[in-house]
């Protein structure tokens, strides 16, 4: 199983320091090279009450920090709080691995 190559819209990163996920649009590039995200902010970091907000990351921060996951391997919460951002996770290519 391999993450699929065209028509990803978003990727789903686990943040492997403050153990928080990111939803990056990869088809949005501002033009200092960032991608739009969705990430936790940086102010209680209670893991079972994820505090989002919009932002921006690097593809060099994307690359040195972060692991890139699967929806389903995202806690419970994560998903209820980042599946407000999307109608349907399923619907999104870049969020699930893909058989060969």
């Amino acid at each position: 199983m391999g993450w699929p190559k065209k028509n990803e819209g978003y990727r789903l990163y686990l943040e492997r320091g403050p153990k928080s996920y990111l939803l990056v649009d990869v088809n949005s590039v501002t033009p200092s090279g960032n991608h739009e995200a969705v990430g936790e902010a940086l102010i209680d970091n209670d893991p079972n009450k994820p505090k989002l907000c919009g932002t921006q990351v690097s593809p060099m921060h994307i690359y040195q920090k972060c692991k890139r996951v699967q929806w389903d391997e995202m806690p419970e919460v994560w998903q209820k709080a980042l599946g407000e951002y999307l109608e349907d996770p399923k619907e999104y290519r870049g969020l699930w691995r893909i058989k060969k």
